[in-house]
């Protein structure tokens, strides 16, 4: 689970081309930016602030600004991901401030499906369309369980893992730097991430390690000390964990 930094935050930013993934699956982060997520193929599971959405062929998703997420495929999925600054579709923060919608989006228009697919790498037709896609969005069901005192707490906690991540980390000493109850601290994270804290602070270790394997200016060992790893052995293992290759192997294949 960690603060995932995306190449731009300013006024307008627009990710083209957009992430195209196969058999899709990334681990809790959160962003300031928005996030548009499109099934090709397939399905995937979304979660978002502790609550799973099934996207299937031509379902879409909307992630709002520091929501917690992540996405998994079971069996299959081909999907692209589209990522945007708040201020492209400025009437869109307005509306969110006040309650969030249903973040499935189910492009059942073929012609607005189609339109998707053939101007997916054009950020002036994709700017339009994301236009649709937020009149779509708004007319959805009114969601005000997706915004809660509980998810502010929740983004201060990935926000202090992504400031020190590689220190050693407790869930007593973020508490006290937070300066919440240690039992109110470990319950919003069993709600919303449901994940034992130590996996989700090596999840956050692994995927910066992976960004600095695809670097590529850096050792394996040096690494594994950036990212708060007491050993490398430690690395290895978590790495092979999570990622299902040791670092030699992701370092070879980014290459």
């Amino acid at each position: 689970m960690y603060c995932e930094k995306h190449p731009s935050s300013d006024n307008g930013f627009i990710l083209t081309p957009p992430y195209m993934h196969n058999d899709f699956t990334f681990p809790l982060h959160i962003h300031k930016n928005y996030e548009f997520i499109f099934v090709e193929e397939g399905y995937l599971i979304a979660e978002i602030n502790g609550f799973e959405y099934k996207l299937c062929k031509g379902d879409g998703v909307f992630i709002l600004s520091n929501q917690p997420h992540r996405y998994t495929t079971p069996e299959h999925s081909k999907s692209w991901t589209l990522i945007f600054s708040t201020d492209l579709i400025p009437e869109l923060k307005q509306i969110v401030k006040k309650c969030p919608f249903s973040p499935i989006i189910r492009v059942n228009n073929p012609d607005t499906r189609a339109m998707l697919l053939k101007n997916k790498n054009n950020p002036l037709r994709m700017r339009s369309i994301l236009y649709d896609l937020a009149a779509i969005y708004c007319d959805g069901e009114p969601a005000p369980y997706l915004i809660s005192d509980d998810s502010d707490v929740a983004i201060k906690i990935i926000q202090y893992i992504s400031d020190h991540y590689a220190e050693p980390l407790t869930l007593k000493e973020i508490s006290h730097s937070l300066g919440y109850n240690y039992r109110y601290i470990s319950g919003i994270v069993n709600k919303i991430y449901k994940l034992p804290f130590p996996t989700i602070i090596n999840s956050h270790r692994i995927h910066r390690a992976c960004a600095l394997l695809d670097q590529g200016e850096n050792s394996i060992t040096e690494i594994s000390i950036l990212c708060g790893f007491s050993s490398t052995r430690s690395f290895n293992r978590n790495f092979k964990s999570i990622m299902k290759m040791t670092p030699k192997e992701y370092k070879n294949k980014a290459k």
